[in-house]
């Protein structure tokens, strides 16, 4: 009997943790004192009523490069992108909907994208960001077929789209 007993509360637990969402987790950051996105993301989770109005705001007023846009077309081939984000700060709030209007005016898949919500340490192990994997939020680590070619970290020594595209033409 103990040993059904165990069973089943192993059996539980694992359908318990498989149920867990994998995406667009909130939690209660202690040193952030507030909620936070953390772990892996998609851009859906910007809906929610704690980031929706700095995001729409900021993505809906940032008025894009159009001229800088059309030359980074000819470079978003095999391009993907990991956005490591801190919703907790001011510039990930001001940056991250801004890379994401260029995102999606590029037409860079979504599966080309990856979004990660650290906490106030910078850290989320269970996506791979550890201690001293980033600096600063956000920042945008650009890929070329699987390898890093750049990146731009906090915030764009020109603008967003001129920063990419001297990446992109690496």
């Amino acid at each position: 009997m103990k040993l059904h007993s165990t069973f089943l509360v192993v059996l539980a637990s694992t359908i318990m943790l498989s149920c867990t969402p994998k995406e667009n987790r909130i939690i209660f950051d202690k040193q952030a004192n507030q909620e936070i996105l953390y772990g892996y993301a998609t851009t859906e989770v910007f809906e929610n009523p704690l980031f929706n109005q700095w995001y729409s705001s900021e993505y809906n007023s940032y008025t894009l490069d159009s001229i800088l846009l059309d030359s980074l077309k000819l470079y978003t081939d095999k391009v993907s992108v990991k956005m490591v984000i801190g919703t907790w700060c001011g510039d990930t709030r001001r940056e991250a909907p801004r890379f994401i209007k260029i995102i999606d005016h590029l037409k860079i898949r979504a599966n080309s994208i990856e979004i990660i919500g650290v906490n106030r340490s910078k850290m989320c192990p269970e996506a791979g960001i550890d201690s001293g994997y980033v600096e600063y939020v956000p920042t945008f680590i650009i890929y070329r077929q699987s390898e890093e070619i750049g990146r731009i970290v906090e915030r764009p020594n020109h603008t967003l789209e001129k920063d990419l595209l001297n990446i992109l033409k690496q």
